[in-house]
C-alpha cells in the first residue's frame, strides 16, 4: 500500500508492506517506510529544515506514539571522522540525554522528560566488534523499549542525495547501502521494537555514470560540502528527535542542552 501527500511543500511517501507477498516483491521485510523529500534540504534553508524537522518528530510520534513515557536507546551509526559517515554520531551529540537524571528529577518534570540513552558504536574497523553485538549488549544492560538507530545511508539516484529523509519501523542493516552489510539491528535481534532514520549522504559513482561503467563499480562519492551539510542535517534529525521525545519548548530544550 502506497500513499503520497505533499506537507509546506515537501512531498511524503508511505509504503507499508503487509504481507510476505509483498516483503518479497519489495525486498524488504513487512513494516511501514517513510520518505520526506525536497531538492531544499540541501541548501541552508532555516525555514525548510525547520519545517522537515517538524515533520519527522510526526512521523516518529506515528511510528512510536508516547515516547516520554518510554525508555529509549538512541543509536548512532558511522565513523564519526568520515564526513560523508558521521550523520549518526553528529546526531547523538545533539540529543538530550536524561536516563542517568531520573532519579534526582521532580515528579512534575519527570512526566515531561522520557528516559533517554545515547549511544555511539563506532564502526568494526575501528573497534573489531559488530555494531549488532555492542547495541545488543546494551540493550540487556540498561533495558529500553524502543531503540532509534540513525544512520548515513547511500542514494539510489543524484536526485535523492542528502534529498530525502527515511524512516521506517523495521531497523537497519549498518553498511548494506554500500555493499558492506553487518548485523541487522532489528526487533528479530535484539527483541525490542527498532525503529530507524537516515539521510542518503552518499552515491555509488556508477550510478552517475551514462553507462554504470564497471571501472566506478564500489566508488562511493558525495558532495563537496558534505560537512556543512552533516552539521545541518545533524541539527534537523536531532531537533525531531528532541521534540517526539520531550514535552519541552523550544527554550526550555535549548536550555537543558547548553
Amino acid at each position: 500500500m502506497k500513499q503520497h501527500r505533499t506537507r509546506e511543500g515537501i512531498l511524503l511517501t508511505e509504503v507499508r508492506v503487509l504481507d510476505e507477498a509483498g516483503a518479497k516483491k519489495i525486498g524488504r521485510p513487512c513494516g511501514c517506510y517513510i520518505t520526506l523529500e525536497t531538492a531544499q534540504l540541501r541548501e541552508n534553508d532555516l525555514t525548510i529544515h525547520r519545517r522537515a524537522s517538524e515533520l519527522v518528530t510526526a512521523e516518529l510520534k506515528k511510528l512510536c506514539p508516547g515516547a516520554a513515557r518510554k525508555k529509549i536507546l538512541i543509536v548512532g551509526l558511522g565513523n564519526r571522522t568520515v564526513t560523508a559517515d558521521c550523520l549518526g554520531p553528529m546526531t547523538t551529540e545533539k540529543v538530550l540525554t536524561t536516563r542517568h537524571l531520573r532519579r534526582g528529577l521532580p515528579k512534575e518534570l519527570k512526566m515531561r522528560l522520557g528516559t533517554v540513552a545515547c549511544l555511539a558504536p563506532g564502526v568494526m574497523g575501528q573497534t573489531g566488534i559488530e555494531t549488532e553485538e555492542i547495541v545488543e549488549a546494551v540493550v540487556k544492560k540498561i533495558k529500553p523499549d524502543v531503540v532509534l538507530a540513525v544512520d548515513a545511508l547511500a542514494a539510489g539516484s543524484p536526485e535523492r542525495l542528502n534529498a530525502t529523509i527515511q524512516l521506517c519501523d523495521t531497523g537497519v542493516s549498518p553498511g548494506a547501502g554500500m555493499g558492506n552489510r553487518r548485523q541487522e539491528l532489528s526487533e528479530a535481534t535484539l527483541g525490542i521494537p527498532v525503529l530507524a532514520v537516515g539521510v542518503p549522504t552518499v552515491i555509488d559513482a556508477g550510478i552517475l555514470t551514462a553507462g554504470g561503467e564497471k571501472q566506478y563499480k564500489n566508488m562511493y562519492v558525495t558532495t563537496k560540502d558534505m560537512d556543512a551539510v552533516a552539521e545541518r542535517l545533524s541539527r534537523l534529525l536531532a531537533g525531531a528527535v528532541n521534540r517526539w521525545l520531550y514535552h519541552l519548548n523550544e527554550e526550555e530544550l535549548q536550555a537543558y542542552l547548553y
